[in-house]
């Protein structure tokens, strides 16, 4: 991202419960998909949760810019 988008993100994120949720939701899923990118062995329902995760993902990050560019709309 670049640092106006972060610098938009710490103004509004305090007063915006969704786009909070979005990113603590993002730091989980990245968080996770590291522990399962360093496993050695991987099962097929590893395997599962990584793409579930991965889409989980980019939809937050697409909603996080939606919500951004509205912001920015507005003022």
């Amino acid at each position: 991202m670049q640092q106006c988008d972060l610098d938009l993100i710490d103004s509004i994120r305090p007063t915006h419960r969704e786009l909070d949720r979005l990113l603590a939701d993002h730091r989980d899923y990245e968080r996770r998909l590291s522990e399962l990118a360093r496993q050695r062995w991987r099962s097929t329902d590893d395997y599962a949760e990584e793409q579930l995760l991965k889409r989980k993902k980019l939809a937050g990050r697409d909603r996080i810019h939606e919500i951004l560019a509205q912001h920015r709309l507005s003022a």
